[in-house]
């Protein structure tokens, strides 16, 4: 191992073709990623189709990730000790009830986006994931793959999934094409774009009946139009304090709507009404799990889908885990504040709100912006930061002004 850097840190192997071969390597386990992604979260898994070439890809896309992580990622001694703590606490919570599935590459490729130009992979995002999209939604019209989920009704009428494993699931997956749109598209964002967004934001609502996505799409279209057209609001201390208390709010609004739910109030069987029962939900958890240090497997099977990523955390892996989520959460936020990343700060706000709701907000699959959190953790400057919507270059001239 040679240090090049002038004290930016060490990696295995420097050169002009290292360098090649990192950007190669990252997006193709990306990518690859997004594919096996996409795949578990269809009915097709259940019906052993395409099984195999699926895990000769995710074979490949570990192969690749690890390649990146090990070989053609820069890191400083305490950089690299901060990337083994946390991921040593995210083993510890999982240890005994460790499921191999997506979420083990899903940590390969946030620990490979370190050094990774992140605006490359949005454009891919966009076209994997809406073709997935169109030959699932596709399979279940010509009724390859069912169309609803048995027992997944609203009011006693089934909710279309279109292939995909829940209604939920379906809608997750248009909420992450929506978010990669506006990432892309922020600066040049037209009637177009706007009339597309709020028709994807009424698809959802409507067709799924995924209230909790439309609701994030609604919050990022309003923060990504009050960033874009109030252009100074990022720089008032309060506007800024308010983007990164976001998620520290959002955990604990959660942990007191459960405290307090109380079952056979008329308000509160209202709003629990509005929230498809989550709130006796988080009530139960709280009653049946508690607080601990590491955490107790969610076994029972009415919590074991507990639709609050901060919750879940809490109860299911401790909080330590819980304290060290919301704190990665904040500090990407403040990071994509201090550097007025105007299209990041808009999703991440939107996908917040969504967590509180959903546990998919905590997959890259559906969220890239939590492909930042890496670069946050490990203290990259500034200069060297990247980005979706942007090259790291922009970013640091932004934060300058």
């Amino acid at each position: 191992m040679k240090d090049e850097t002038n004290g930016t840190g060490l990696r295995l192997l420097n050169g002009p073709a290292a360098d090649h071969w990192a950007v190669n390597c990252f997006l193709g386990g990306a990518m690859l990623y997004f594919v096996c992604a996409l795949y578990s979260h269809t009915l097709l898994p259940q019906q052993n189709a395409f099984q195999a070439p699926v895990q000769l890809l995710y074979l490949c896309a570990v192969a690749l990730l690890v390649g990146k992580i090990l070989l053609f990622t820069r890191y400083t001694r305490p950089q690299l000790a901060a990337v083994v703590l946390i991921v040593g606490v995210w083993l510890a919570s999982q240890w005994g009830h460790f499921a191999f599935s997506e979420e083990p590459l899903a940590v390969l490729v946030l620990l490979a986006a370190k050094d990774a130009p992140l605006h490359r992979v949005v454009r891919p995002y966009l076209a994997i994931t809406a073709a997935g999209l169109a030959v699932t939604a596709g399979l279940a019209v010509a009724g390859v793959l069912p169309m609803t989920i048995a027992g997944v009704d609203r009011e006693g009428v089934l909710r279309p999934a279109f292939g995909f494993y829940h209604p939920n699931t379906l809608a997750a997956t248009v909420l992450g094409l929506f978010a990669a749109w506006l990432l892309l598209r922020f600066e040049r964002l037209g009637w177009a774009d706007w009339a597309g967004l709020l028709a994807a934001a009424a698809f959802v609502y409507k067709v799924p009946n995924s209230r909790m996505a439309a609701l994030a799409m609604l919050a990022m279209l309003a923060a990504e139009g009050l960033l874009k057209f109030w252009n100074k609001v990022l720089e008032y201390p309060a506007a800024r304090l308010l983007c990164c208390l976001a998620p520290l709010l959002t955990a604990l609004a959660s942990l007191a709507a459960g405290t307090l739910y109380r079952q056979g109030t008329p308000l509160w069987d209202r709003l629990n009404a509005l929230s498809s029962d989550r709130l006796r939900l988080f009530h139960l958890a709280g009653q049946s799990y508690g607080i601990t240090l590491l955490g107790t497997p969610l076994n029972d099977p009415e919590i074991y889908a507990l639709d609050n990523l901060f919750l879940r955390v809490l109860y299911g892996y401790g909080v330590v885990l819980a304290l060290v989520v919301v704190g990665l959460l904040t500090l990407l936020m403040l990071r994509c504040v201090r550097l007025r990343a105007k299209p990041e700060t808009a999703v991440l706000l939107g996908m917040t709100l969504y967590a509180a709701c959903e546990g998919a907000a905590a997959s890259p699959s559906y969220n890239l912006v939590l492909l930042l959190v890496v670069g946050c953790l490990c203290g990259v400057p500034d200069g060297q930061f990247a980005l979706l919507s942007r090259p790291a270059a922009d970013a640091a001239g932004a934060s300058d002004g």
